[in-house]
């Protein structure tokens, strides 16, 4: 019996000497944590964030909305069994 470890979404500070593009991070990250990296990019596309973007910029360059969904991405992609999302997504009272 295996226990899947922690992974932070702080790949992009481990990779950012490396010179890894957005995309190639995500699909890293779903490799380690065995998520859907096609779900990844459908929720990112919903949320107005192209593939061709993420290929094209490194993850620390997007803007901090694009970072905030990239990142909300990459936790519900994941198949984690649980996702702490640590900012509120709306103005709406809870």
């Amino acid at each position: 019996m295996g226990f899947k470890g922690l992974l932070a979404v702080n790949l992009c500070e481990v990779l950012s000497p490396l010179g890894v593009n957005a995309c190639n991070n995500l699909r890293l990250y779903m490799d380690l944590t065995d998520g859907d990296m096609d779900l990844a990019l459908s929720i990112l596309e919903e949320l107005g964030i192209d593939k061709r973007i993420l290929s094209k910029r490194k993850p620390w360059k997007l803007s901090a909305g694009q970072r905030k969904a990239y990142a909300t991405a990459m936790a519900l992609a994941s198949k984690a069994e649980h996702v702490l999302l640590v900012s509120r997504l709306s103005n709406r009272p809870c």
